[in-house]
């Protein structure tokens, strides 16, 4: 088995805001798009940040809808995915910050077993079938179509077969 090791370092001045200060807030989530720009979602204020690859902050979008944003995630299509958990949602945005659509009632908790109780994240698969982890109220993963229409759900708290202690990523 071959292991990579990995070596970070600082970038003096990456990820500041205009006026040189950093934005601050808790970032749970971080994705790049096809031309290296930088989202993090953030949690307070909560927003999707924009930087370039440099690190020169761009634009902010999704305070304006968002709760509590939690893990983002790009598909092929530059469609920004974000699992909302105070809001019970998944908001689809385009990469310039306009809201596509959005899974889910806002405010409202789903039905017992049903979509979405403070859902953790969205991603699709090579199909274009997108699967969402609902972890911290439901427990489970959920697939959608393609088209974005809702197909079925599995998983339940626990710790033994098609169980969950808290689906809390997806990776595919």
């Amino acid at each position: 088995m071959a292991t990579t090791t990995y070596q970070y370092e600082v970038v003096e001045g990456w990820g500041f805001g205009t006026d040189g200060h950093v934005m601050g807030g808790v970032v749970p989530d971080v994705t790049v798009d096809s031309k290296d720009n930088v989202y993090l979602s953030r949690r307070e204020p909560p927003a999707i940040l924009v930087y370039d690859r440099d690190g020169r902050y761009l634009r902010t979008f999704g305070d304006d809808v968002l709760t509590n944003p939690h893990n983002i995630w790009i598909d092929e299509k530059e469609r920004l995915f974000c699992a909302d958990t105070d809001d019970h949602t998944v908001r689809i945005f385009s990469l310039e910050g306009e809201l596509i659509d959005t899974w889910g009632t806002p405010n409202q908790t789903g039905a017992p077993g049903q979509p979405f109780n403070r859902p953790t994240k969205a991603m699709a698969a090579p199909s274009g079938e997108v699967f969402v982890s609902d972890g911290y109220g439901q427990h489970r993963v959920h697939r959608y179509y393609a088209d974005g229409d809702y197909q079925l759900s599995w998983g339940e708290e626990g710790t033994g077969p098609s169980q969950f202690a808290l689906p809390h990523d997806l990776w595919i």
